[in-house]
């Protein structure tokens, strides 16, 4: 099977709020050459635009949200609902611009970004995409939490297990997913990122979710969901931790082939999983890539984004 690398055929904009900052920000995507990788710039640094390489050796905070630096104090925080579509669609070359500290929130899926994507048009160049092919099973916990990485031929795939019992009306789940365009298109893109309502007050005094509101963050009480329009599908909370994983996966540089096995995992979990991972080469190889290669089909969206200046 020949998988090409790709990008998107046109500039495209949108403009929003950060989660944890609340402030308003402009994204752009760009095209990007062969073998450049994803890209963040800041482009509110005057004299500097600094610009990182949206890889796990930039990781430098994983409280809530993913946050990569360029080791100068230039910083980016929640890039793993992007990166999480990016993961999904495939793209692997991606010039991204961003006027502040923190990526737009949107509706807190990865469903407007997948919406971009498309909008901007995907296309395949003419050289053949890389893979991190996993030889050996890595495994990180923290207390009861876990996360492990094992060999699987040909494909991606998370068996995620949440358990909230402190929350009834998350409680426990669980989703053994595939990735493949049109599967992360139809059940993971749209899951919401959540909280919990007793939380929230905590959160807020740290400084964080300061953009947060019912249009962008599916709020869990005891009885049930705050937001006026319920749940967006079954087992929405599991598949959006599942969508968090793709997206802090893909720091890894290139789409992984192996299967993740993880419980109560989050981003900290994601980010020292990837960290073991590279800590021995005997772990990995980078061959090219035998993953679905599939273009997720047209399909109609109607989640609302802000396109333009």
């Amino acid at each position: 099977m020949t998988v090409l690398q790709k990008t998107i055929k046109n500039e495209i904009s949108c403009v929003g709020i950060g989660l944890h900052s609340g402030a308003k920000v402009k994204l752009t995507l760009k095209p990007a050459a062969i073998d450049a990788g994803i890209t963040f710039k800041r482009t509110d640094i005057s004299g500097a635009s600094a610009t990182i390489a949206a890889h796990y050796d930039n990781v430098v905070d994983t409280r809530l949200c993913t946050c990569i630096s360029d080791g100068k104090g230039h910083n980016i925080s929640t890039i793993e609902h992007l990166m999480s579509a990016l993961h999904g669609l495939g793209i692997t070359n991606l010039n991204i611009e961003i006027t502040g500290e923190e990526m737009p929130i949107l509706d807190g899926s990865s469903a407007d970004f997948v919406f971009l994507l498309h909008c901007a048009g995907i296309v395949e160049q003419q050289a053949l995409a890389k893979m991190i092919r996993v030889k050996k099973p890595v495994t990180v916990k923290d207390g009861d939490a876990f996360i492990t990485l094992l060999p699987a031929r040909d494909n991606f795939g998370i068996d995620f297990t949440l358990d909230y019992a402190h929350c009834p009306t998350i409680g426990k789940d669980s989703l053994d997913f595939s990735l493949n365009c049109a599967a992360y298109e139809n059940e993971i893109a749209p899951a919401r990122t959540f909280g919990l309502a007793k939380e929230i007050e905590q959160i807020r005094n740290m400084g964080l979710a300061k953009g947060g509101s019912l249009k962008n963050v599916l709020i869990a009480t005891n009885e049930g969901v705050m937001n006026p329009e319920g749940l967006r599908m079954k087992g929405e909370f599991v598949r959006h931790k599942v969508l968090d994983a793709i997206g802090d996966m893909y720091l890894a540089g290139y789409a992984i082939e192996g299967q993740i096995i993880a419980s109560k995992s989050g981003h900290h979990l994601n980010d020292l999983l990837l960290k073991e991972l590279f800590k021995n080469k005997a772990n990995y190889e980078i061959v090219n890539s035998t993953l679905e290669d599939s273009f997720a089909p047209a399909k109609e969206w109607t989640e609302s984004v802000a396109v333009g200046s």
